[in-house]
């Protein structure tokens, strides 16, 4: 992969890559708490010292009362202000990667399995959850199955929920030949969107997001998401040899307080 020739940094800089719901702005801010490394936020922020401003962003992103709601308070970082400032940097990466590293500073990519990161995407709200949900998605899969499948005897159909109105003889035959069910039951679905999704990484021994392990050898550094939950963020501040202090840990519970039940199971499994 090639990078643009006018992005270039050094050594001590840091690229820092995910894909949306993987803990992008958790890792930020376990970087950017040790204070040996630095971003812009934009010139709005310039009056704020740096310890004041590191503060008030992490504790409004996730001060809300539920995760489906932290999406609307972050704060992105500015690349391209970031570059004109010396010493170490953060460069914020999500999604999209290819052509926007910066020259010169190791890649880390945060990542997690498939499960796992469709089920923090779906919570959070974010990618191609901002305007589906997943029986959204279920629907609209099923009705394109039954669009291309459909005899024309058969009647239009707009709404899986309409299924159970359809002729007994062709409920039996969009099981039996075409599995339905992998449609109407949203456990089901949710398996298949997510295979859909992903590759197996033979080394990790789990499926990824697909354009996780079509870019891998584009990063320098990995590092999986439950292994950064599972030492309350002390991997990642290790990884770059940064100090790991109490704000780290101030963050890191809040954070993880965040999630329900379920979500934390999933973040604290074995893959």
């Amino acid at each position: 992969m090639t990078q643009t020739t006018n992005k270039i940094a050094t050594s001590e800089d840091i690229n820092l890559c995910y894909f949306g719901g993987s803990g992008g702005f958790l890792c930020l801010y376990l970087i950017l708490l040790s204070k040996r490394h630095c971003c812009s936020f934009g010139p709005a922020y310039d009056s704020i010292s740096w310890d004041n401003l590191l503060q008030m962003l992490w504790q409004h992103q996730f001060g809300v009362k539920e995760i489906e709601h932290w999406k609307h308070n972050e704060h992105w970082p500015k690349n391209e202000i970031t570059a004109s400032f010396s010493g170490p940097k953060v460069f914020f990466h999500c999604n999209d990667h290819r052509g926007e590293l910066y020259t010169g500073a190791p890649s880390l990519l945060i990542y997690t399995d498939i499960d796992t990161h469709m089920e923090l995407s779906q919570r959070k709200v974010v990618g191609r959850f901002q305007q589906h949900s997943i029986q959204d998605l279920a629907n609209e899969s099923f009705v394109i199955m039954y669009n291309n499948v459909k005899d024309s005897s058969w009647p239009e159909l707009t709404n899986m929920q309409n299924f159970v109105k359809l002729e007994k003889r062709i409920q039996q035959e969009l099981i039996e030949n075409y599995n339905a069910e992998r449609y109407l039951d949203i456990k089901q679905f949710k398996q298949f969107f997510n295979d859909q999704q992903s590759y197996y990484n033979q080394q990790l021994g789990c499926r990824v997001f697909h354009e996780i392990e079509q870019n891998w050898d584009l990063y320098t550094h990995h590092m999986d998401l439950k292994n950064i939950v599972k030492t309350q963020g002390k991997s990642l501040t290790d990884m770059f040899d940064l100090p790991y202090t109490v704000d780290h840990e101030r963050l890191f519970d809040r954070w993880f307080s965040l999630h329900d039940y379920n979500l934390k199971q999933l973040l604290t499994s074995e893959q």
